[in-house]
C-alpha cells in the first residue's frame, strides 16, 4: 500500500515534470495543431501549456466532466521523452492514489484537500479562482505518444450509450436526502420509494459523454511498423516525434463539432429499465417486470 507521503511526493514529482516539460516548451517551442472544436482565446502555446496543467475542479465542476484538449503536437527528441517521464509519473501516482484509496476509504478525501493546497500557483492558471479540489481524472490522463509517425491522423466522435448501475432502494433514499430532504421534490421522491423494500434494486443511468477518437494510419513501408491501422479515444493531444517525421501527417478534424448528449436508439442493456426516470433527481429508474 502507498503511503499518504509517498502520495504527495508523487504528486509532486508529477507537478515538477510538468513545469520542466513546458520551461523545454518555451526554450524550444514545438509545432502545435489545435483542433478548433471548443470555443477558446488561448493562444497555441497557452492550448498546450492547459493541457499540461489543468488537473483541477473548476467552480462546481461535475466531476464525472473533463476539459479536453484535442490537436496535435510535434516535438523534437529530447521533449518527446519528458512527455514520456510525465506519462510514467502520471501513472505512478494514479497508482498510488488508488492504492491510498482503497486504504483508507473515506478518510481518503482529506488526503485529497491535502493535494489541493499543494503548489497553489498550479492551480490558479490562466488566472482561475475558486479552485478547491484536485480533479483526479484529469490527473491520470496520458498523452498518446506516437513514434514513428503516422501519414494520417483522422479524428471521429463515438457514443457509447448509456451506463447502467444498479442500486439499493436504501442507497437511493439515503443519496435523496443529502441532496435537500425539505424541497417539495425530494420529499415526493421519498414518498414514491416507500412502498419497495429497503433491498429493492433500482436502476442508475447515465448517459456516456461523446468520445474523440483518433484513427491512426501508417505507411506499412516504414520501419517499425507493425500494423498499418489503430485507433485509440483521445482526450489530450497526440504527441509525435520529429526524429521520424518525413511529413506532417493529414490531419482530417471531425467532421462536426462535440455532439450533444442524447438519447439515439436503445441498447439491449436499455431495454431493461423503464423509459422515464423513477427518481429524476438521481437518474434512478425501475427495471421491468421480470428483469
Amino acid at each position: 500500500m502507498a503511503s499518504v507521503q509517498e502520495t504527495l511526493e508523487r504528486f509532486d514529482q508529477m507537478v515538477a515534470k510538468t513545469s520542466a516539460l513546458l520551461d523545454i516548451c518555451r526554450q524550444h517551442p514545438p509545432q502545435l495543431h489545435p483542433l478548433e472544436l471548443q470555443p477558446t482565446n488561448l493562444t497555441p502555446i497557452e492550448w498546450l501549456t492547459a493541457a499540461c496543467k489543468d488537473i483541477w475542479y473548476q467552480g462546481d465542476q461535475d466531476g464525472r466532466l473533463t476539459r479536453n484538449y484535442y490537436g496535435v503536437v510535434v516535438v523534437h527528441d529530447g521533449l518527446f521523452k519528458a512527455f514520456d517521464q510525465l506519462n510514467q509519473e502520471k501513472e505512478a501516482f494514479k497508482q498510488a492514489c488508488l492504492s491510498l484509496k482503497n486504504a483508507l476509504g473515506k478518510d481518503y478525501r482529506s488526503v485529497q484537500q491535502t493535494l489541493a493546497k499543494r503548489h497553489p500557483d498550479h492551480a490558479e492558471l490562466l488566472g482561475r479562482h475558486g479552485l478547491a479540489r484536485i480533479h483526479l481524472k484529469q490527473c491520470y490522463r496520458t498523452f498518446p505518444l506516437l513514434d514513428p509517425c503516422p501519414t494520417h491522423i483522422s479524428f471521429s466522435w463515438y457514443q457509447s450509450g448509456r451506463s447502467i448501475t444498479k442500486v439499493t432502494a436504501a442507497e437511493a433514499r439515503q443519496a435523496l436526502q443529502k441532496l435537500d430532504a425539505n424541497s417539495q421534490h425530494i420529499q415526493i421522491q421519498l414518498r414514491k420509494l416507500d412502498v419497495y423494500d429497503d433491498s429493492t434494486l433500482l436502476a442508475k443511468v447515465q448517459n456516456q459523454a461523446p468520445l474523440l477518437r483518433a484513427n491512426i494510419r501508417y505507411n506499412p513501408q516504414q520501419a517499425g511498423i507493425t500494423q498499418e491501422r489503430k485507433a485509440f479515444n483521445t482526450a489530450l493531444p497526440i504527441i509525435l516525434s520529429q526524429s521520424n517525421l518525413f511529413r506532417l501527417p493529414l490531419i482530417k478534424p471531425p467532421k462536426e463539432n462535440e455532439p450533444s448528449v442524447k438519447r439515439t436508439r436503445a441498447t439491449r442493456s436499455d431495454l431493461i429499465v423503464e423509459e422515464t426516470p423513477f427518481l429524476p433527481s438521481l437518474r434512478v429508474h425501475r427495471y421491468l417486470n421480470g428483469a
